[in-house]
């Protein structure tokens, strides 16, 4: 960002004396020589080497510089940023999970299909349909299951639609909260009011088989 800022006052302060903006090059810039290129140029007025239109140059130059460089101090960081903009959600979910036809190769693997149906509450409410496969391995009780999922409807006030990819694996017998579980917003998935969308989602399940959740994320 710094760079960036540089070098955009480097170019509307040459722009606007009529200078060509080839005289300090953005590799230089960018390779942070920019105040030894200004340097240069004021040893050279200095040493009535130079042209008295540039000498205005450089003034403009340098006082456009000096604010950028002020500026820039105190330009909050990406991670800052995100970490300021990041809204904890939660709520509540009722699904409808549908066997699918299995195939020949699920049958004989242990891997079945399911369509699933939510209807979401809290502070996202909506509703949202997926595909889930789920995997297990008889002799040692493993599972797992995959999905991906499209949620439509509104955030905190927000309206759009985002897609969920999902990734768990835990053994027969745990609780929910033993496994290994990532839903995370699949990047650029975000729609309208939630372009932009990121985050990761965590699923309870209680002893009654009621879904609860917990949603992190961040908004542009």
């Amino acid at each position: 960002m710094r760079a960036i800022l540089l070098t955009f006052a480097v170019v509307l302060s040459l722009e606007s004396s009529g200078a060509s903006v080839a005289q300090i090059s953005t590799a230089s810039l960018l390779g942070g020589t920019m105040i030894q290129a200004l340097t240069d140029r004021s040893s050279r007025s200095q040493q009535k080497d130079i042209r008295p239109e540039e000498s205005a140059e450089i003034v403009n130059f340098k006082a456009i510089v000096d604010t950028v460089l002020e500026v820039s101090q105190w330009t909050p960081t990406f991670a800052a940023q995100k970490e300021i903009r990041m809204i904890h959600a939660k709520g509540s979910f009722e699904i409808k999970m549908t066997p699918a036809e299995p195939t020949d190769f699920e049958k004989a693997n242990d891997i079945t299909r399911f369509t699933s149906d939510k209807t979401w509450h809290g502070d996202f409410e909506g509703v949202s349909q997926g595909e889930m496969i789920t995997g297990s391995t008889g002799s040692t009780g493993s599972l797992a299951y995959v999905a991906i999922e499209r949620i439509t409807g509104k955030l905190n006030g927000r309206q759009g639609s985002f897609t969920f990819s999902h990734r768990a694996s835990m053994m027969k017998g745990d609780s929910t909260s033993a496994g290994d579980l990532s839903v995370l917003v699949v990047p650029n998935s975000g729609t309208g009011e939630l372009t932009g969308l990121t985050g990761s989602l965590n699923i309870q399940i209680d002893a009654s088989g009621k879904h609860t959740w917990t949603f992190d994320y961040y908004l542009p």
